[in-house]
């Protein structure tokens, strides 16, 4: 394999640091785990019974759906920030 395989690209790039919790949505929403993307790539290469050819289709569909599952995060964090807001607004400090 040589070092464009998608199947190989975790293993070169390496897992992206992990955020703190407290780092803010737009960290959350930039972050990217290639190792994670590159599990359900292979996990899609397996589904299609270890067919060739499919390697960049596969890590495009995994990366796709990664890029969803972030997106749900980052919406689920802004609602819990507005929310959070919200019961501060609604029980100021005295």
């Amino acid at each position: 394999m040589n070092s464009t395989d998608p199947w190989m690209r975790a293993s070169i790039d390496g897992p992206a640091p992990q955020q703190p919790s407290n780092a803010g949505a737009a960290r959350l929403a930039r972050a990217i785990d290639h190792a994670q993307i590159a599990r359900r790539a292979y996990q899609l290469y397996e589904s299609h019974a270890r067919s060739d050819g499919r390697a960049d289709e596969d890590w495009r569909q995994a990366e796709a759906e990664y890029a969803m599952q972030r997106a749900n995060e980052l919406a689920a964090a802004r609602e819990g920030s507005s929310a959070a807001y919200d019961n501060r607004a609604s029980h100021p400090r005295r």
